[in-house]
C-alpha cells in the first residue's frame, strides 16, 4: 500500500500476517509442508513494526513493481519469488527525468515499452558473426534498434524468437524431458550470466549430448537461423510484414464459451499489444508454449492515475468493456484503448456522468410489503399466501 497526504508525506507498507518459518527447513513456503511434522511449524508472525515499509524516503519516490522491497540483511523471509528489478529500475529512471509530473507524463510512464532486459542482452547477441546474407541483414536492422517492444515493429519479434531458441540450446540438453514440461521460460539474468561466463556459468553452453565442446558464441549463432525459420512458419516468409503486436496479442478468454472452438471467435477478445515481461507496460509471455509462445498472458487489466489535488481529474481504463452482453457495443470497446494507453475520466460529479451516459440500467430490489409471514420457496419471497417477485425500482444506474 502506498500513501500520500496533503502535507507532502509519502509512505509505503507491505501489510499482512506473514509467518516466520524456520530457515533450516528448505521448503520456505515454496511447496506444501508436512503439517503433522513439528519441524515445519511457524514460529509466530513478523511483528507489524518490522514489515517492509518506508516513510518519507530520501529519494522522495516510491516505486512498486513486484521487485524486492527488503534489504539483504532483512531478518525475515517474505518470499523467494521477487520480480527482477528491470521494471522498477525503468520507472525510477523515468520519474527522475522531470522535477514535476502531471497526468500526461505518468501516462507516458505507464505506456513505456523499453525492455532493459533486452537492452542488456542485445550487445551480446549482436556480437555473433553473420552467417548468411539473411542474418547479416537482420543484425544490421537490430543494431539500430533501441530495445523498445513496440507492437508495430518486427525487431521485438525477432529478438524474442532468438532468445527463445537460445534458451533451448543452452540448457535443454541438461534438463532433458523436464525442460519441455516446466523449465522452458524466460530467464534474463541467467542467460546473461551464461553468455558473460560469470562464475563459470558459460559451461551451460556446452551441449552434453555431443563429444565436442560448444561455446556460447556458437550457440548464439545457431539460435538465430532457427528463430528465423520458426517465424517464417508462423508468420510467413515476408519479414517486412512481421509485427510484434500480431504475435503478442492480449486475449481475454470468455468462460466457458471461449474454450469451445466454434464459439471462441465470437466471445474472446483479442487485441495486439506491446511490451514484454520486463517493461513497465508489462505483457508477459510464455516461450515454453509452443502453440503461442509470444502471446501476452499476463498484463495490466486496470490503469489509473489519481490527481490528489482534484480527484475528479483522475483517469483510468480497464480491459474489455463494461457489458457482459456479447451483442452490446460496450462488450469490448475498452480493449483497444487499454492497449493504446488511453484513459477515460473518473468523476463523481452526477451532472457530468448523466451528460455523458448513453443508457441506464434498471436496478432490481425486493418489493417492500408487510413481512407478515416470510419463507423462501421456489425462488420467491412469500408474504402470507401471496408470492412476491423481485420488483424493478425506478432508480437508474
Amino acid at each position: 500500500m502506498v500513501y500520500a497526504d496533503a502535507d507532502g508525506n509519502i509512505g509505503f507498507i507491505a501489510p499482512g500476517r506473514i509467518p516466520i518459518r524456520k530457515r533450516e527447513k528448505m521448503l520456505q513456503g515454496m511447496a506444501p509442508a508436512l503439517g503433522w511434522d513439528a519441524r515445519y511449524d511457524w514460529q509466530g508472525f513478523i511483528p507489524y513494526e518490522q514489515l517492509p515499509q518506508s516513510y518519507n524516503s530520501a529519494s522522495g519516490v516510491i516505486v512498486t513493481a513486484n521487485q524486492k522491497v527488503v534489504a539483504t540483511n532483512y531478518p525475515y523471509l517474505i518470499t523467494n519469488e521477487w520480480a527482477l528489478p528491470h521494471r522498477s529500475d525503468r520507472i525510477e529512471n523515468l520519474v527522475g527525468l522531470r522535477a514535476r509530473h502531471n497526468t500526461e507524463s505518468f501516462r507516458s510512464i505507464q505506456g513505456d515499452v523499453t525492455s532493459l532486459a533486452v537492452r542488456d542482452l542485445l550487445p551480446l547477441l549482436l556480437a555473433v558473426p553473420a552467417g548468411s546474407v539473411e542474418t547479416s541483414a537482420i543484425l544490421r536492422k537490430l543494431s539500430s534498434w533501441n530495445g523498445e517492444m513496440s507492437s508495430d515493429r518486427a525487431e521485438p519479434l525477432v529478438v524474442a524468437a532468438w532468445i527463445r531458441e537460445l534458451t533451448r540450446l543452452i540448457y535443454s540438453d541438461q534438463l532433458g524431458p523436464e525442460f519441455f514440461k516446466d523449465a522452458w521460460d524466460q530467464r534474463a539474468v541467467f542467460v546473461r550470466n551464461v553468455l558473460l561466463g560469470r562464475n563459470g556459468q558459460g559451461r551451460w553452453c556446452d551441449d552434453i549430448s555431443t563429444p565436442q565442446r560448444e561455446t556460447c558464441a556458437g550457440m548464439i549463432g545457431r539460435a538465430l537461423p532457427l528463430a528465423l525459420a520458426d517465424l517464417k512458419v508462423r508468420y510467413g516468409a515476408d519479414m517486412s510484414k512481421w509485427r510484434w503486436g500480431d504475435a503478442h496479442p492480449a486475449v481475454s478468454d470468455h468462460r466457458p464459451s471461449g474454450r469451445q472452438p466454434w464459439l471462441c471467435e465470437c466471445f474472446n477478445i483479442s487485441v495486439p499489444t506491446a511490451g514484454d515481461n520486463y517493461t513497465v507496460n508489462v505483457g508477459s509471455f510464455r516461450i515454453g508454449n509452443d502453440a503461442t509462445p509470444h502471446a501476452s498472458r499476463h498484463a495490466a487489466s486496470l490503469r489509473a492515475i489519481y490527481d490528489l489535488a482534484d480527484l475528479n481529474r483522475s483517469v483510468n481504463m480497464h480491459s474489455t468493456g463494461q457489458s457482459g452482453n456479447l451483442l452490446s457495443s460496450y462488450y469490448s470497446n475498452f480493449s483497444t484503448p487499454l492497449a493504446q494507453i488511453e484513459n477515460i475520466p473518473m468523476t463523481t460529479n452526477r451532472s457530468e456522468i448523466e451528460a455523458g451516459q448513453s443508457t441506464s440500467l434498471i436496478s432490481w430490489q425486493p418489493a417492500k410489503f408487510p413481512p407478515a409471514r416470510r419463507a423462501r420457496r421456489h425462488g420467491w419471497w412469500e408474504c402470507g399466501n401471496s408470492p412476491l417477485p423481485w420488483m424493478p425500482s425506478a432508480t437508474s444506474r
